[in-house]
């Protein structure tokens, strides 16, 4: 296995921004990961709010009102994304073929 190198880059809100070229790739990802999960939250009476506040990720924007045209616009161009959560933190993905 080859190694792999990232590039680190730096944004205007101070947030890291790591991107990887795979020339031979076939496909577009984008990952986000937050550094909060369950462990972070206060039990009992917080329990599960990390995991809602995943889903409160996809419910919609101002242009994507709605969670099903959040899916739908990534589906359009034979893609997909998803996100998961774990005691460390939570994981927010989508990936997008090169081509339709």
């Amino acid at each position: 296995m080859k190694n792999l190198s990232f590039e680190k880059l730096k944004t205007s809100s101070g947030v890291p921004l790591y991107v990887m070229n795979l020339p031979h790739a076939n496909t577009v990802a984008a990952g986000v990961l937050v550094k909060a999960g369950t462990r972070d939250e206060i039990w009992p009476k917080e329990a599960g709010l990390a995991h809602a506040l995943e889903h409160m990720v996809f419910q919609g924007t101002k242009i994507f009102q709605d969670s099903q045209r959040v899916g739908a616009y990534l589906e359009d161009f034979g893609g997909y994304h998803n996100a998961f959560t774990t005691k460390e933190g939570t994981f927010f993905y989508c990936r997008v073929p090169q081509e339709k």
